[in-house]
């Protein structure tokens, strides 16, 4: 804090209390707040000393009090967003601006990342090693926010099983985790495989380690239309067996962006996964595992495309404006 400062200002008495302060998160983000106050057009009646030592002295101590208040609430409130628990802090966040690909399965982006597209199971008719069928790129004029976004395709199912966008913050989040990013769908987007009842595209995945756990996020079922949908938050536990928790009948939005969002909390046996999707809450699962009891490495799907493997329609996917949360302990 800064002491109370006295001047003159065109021979009236001026008051100025200054004071900063400053925090730092995990990307060193240091934040000054700067804050003053004059006090200068004081009535006649109080221009005698004594009265302006007692006003200067009663609105320091206001500005004082203001001050702390304003700390306070810049470094110990919840997060505005009321989805995100108090005691969670910003860690990263991206409008993925100014990136170039990298390679096939990489952009010149910081966070870890990899995007995978895999092959389809030879017996299922897959050819060569996943490549040549789906692709990763930037796209100049296609944001939500800035200038640009991510776009993931799936063109060829017999080369390319999916298009899946992950990345590693394992050095970023504690056990708990909020995660949020808006994702856009073409106005022509559906699900094409008329021929079976349980046709489906899964868009992303709040955990996931390799042999399991995992939860994924759904779009299935459509109406004849290709208006709404079932949206559901399902997956497998660390043994392999599959869930649904929780699952909701909307219209899924086209032709413009839209928010996904899930907060996890992982443990081997008391875990919980949240699904949020365009503003509707879709449900929870909590009490069960969403780590693996030995393995620590784990990835969080922030793109997908990935259906069943009847549809032979390409499929697009942008994302943008990517925040992470995680809780401080």
């Amino acid at each position: 804090m800064k002491t109370n400062e006295l001047a003159t200002f065109e021979g009236e008495i001026v008051s100025t209390l200054t004071y900063e302060w400053e925090f730092a998160d995990k990307n060193d983000i240091e934040t000054k707040v700067e804050h003053s106050v004059m006090i200068s057009a004081m009535p006649p009646a109080l221009k005698t000393p004594v009265a302006r030592k007692i006003v200067l002295f009663v609105l320091s101590l206001l500005l004082l009090h203001t001050a702390a208040a304003e700390e306070g609430r810049l470094a110990g409130t919840p997060n505005p967003d009321e989805r995100i628990p108090a005691d969670f802090i910003k860690v990263y966040e991206t409008s993925f601006e100014g990136l170039k690909v990298k390679d096939e399965n990489r952009l010149t982006w910081e966070f870890p990342h990899w995007c995978e597209f895999a092959a389809m199971h030879r017996e299922d008719g897959g050819q060569g090693n996943g490549e040549g069928g789906a692709r990763l790129w930037v796209e100049d004029g296609r944001a939500r926010s800035g200038k640009g976004s991510v776009g993931l395709e799936l063109f060829d199912i017999e080369k390319s099983r999916r298009a899946d966008l992950v990345i590693l913050p394992e050095k970023y989040l504690s056990s708990a985790y909020f995660i949020s990013y808006w994702a856009f769908l073409p106005e022509d987007w559906g699900l094409f495989q008329e021929e079976i009842a349980w046709d489906w595209y899964e868009i992303g995945n709040p955990y996931s380690t390799s042999g399991g756990p995992y939860s994924a996020i759904y779009i299935k079922h459509p109406d004849k239309e290709q208006k709404t949908y079932t949206v559901a938050l399902g997956g497998r536990d660390a043994k392999g067996k599959g869930f649904t928790a929780a699952e909701k009948q909307l219209v899924i939005p086209k032709g413009r962006w839209f928010e996904i969002a899930y907060q996890v909390h992982r443990h081997p046996t008391n875990g919980s996964v949240k699904l949020w999707f365009d503003g509707h809450l879709i449900g929870e699962r909590t009490g069960f595992s969403t780590m693996h009891p030995t393995k620590s490495k784990f990835t969080v799907g922030i793109g997908k495309v990935y259906h069943d493997r009847g549809d032979k329609t390409p499929h697009r996917l942008w994302i943008d404006d990517l925040q992470i949360f995680t809780a401080k302990h």
